[in-house]
């Protein structure tokens, strides 16, 4: 849990936020109750950890893809966790069976290609490692169910957006916290749309 006094100054969080965010449009009230509740579930709305989000007008906290990886790490069984996007003229394979092997090597250059998958892999401290893909198709289903589809995150960082994703199917399959759980829960609805 965040002491919130200790980690960040709440009228220096809500001017940030007003400047970035769009916030202003939304009481402060509104405002100091969505810090709360991400500070409650232990990540800074500062752009990284979380983020606050508008819709009319009213404001919740969002969970974001470092916030999501932070959380996993704290949970003490995962080691190491990323997503990653890769794209047309990236060398990307994928294996399954009995020795699971994503080879991912990203194209250096100015045009990349469209993403063709999106992937997240977890080394958990039992040596074992998790991993989860999904195709370019799957991640626009996702953000088709999702109130933001043709607006804000989903059209001005695409590739966050499905590193979340990815990271959120991952995160269900690994054993977390119930402050993960909720966190996950957050950034769920969100994308569904409740």
């Amino acid at each position: 849990m965040i002491d919130v006094q200790q980690e960040f100054n709440a009228e220096q969080a809500l001017t940030a936020h007003e400047r970035l965010c769009g916030t202003r449009y939304a009481s402060i009230d509104q405002r100091i109750g969505a810090i709360m509740k991400a500070a409650e579930d232990g990540l800074l709305p500062d752009g990284r950890d979380a983020a606050l989000v508008v819709y009319g007008q009213t404001v919740q906290y969002l969970p974001m893809v470092w916030g999501l990886v932070r959380k996993l790490r704290e949970t003490g069984d995962v080691i190491a966790v990323s997503a990653h996007v890769a794209y047309a003229k990236d060398e990307f394979r994928y294996e399954l069976g009995d020795e699971e092997k994503i080879i991912h090597k990203p194209f250096i250059g100015p045009d990349k290609g469209d993403p063709i998958a999106v992937y997240a892999i977890a080394r958990l401290s039992n040596g074992a490692t998790e991993r989860e893909v999904m195709g370019g198709e799957e991640i626009e289903a996702v953000r088709a169910v999702s109130r933001a589809k043709n607006a804000g995150p989903w059209t001005q960082w695409w590739s966050e957006m499905a590193k979340k994703t990815v990271l959120k199917r991952l995160a269900k399959r690994l054993r977390g916290s119930a402050e993960l759980e909720k966190v996950i829960g957050i950034a769920i609805a969100y994308l569904v749309g409740q």
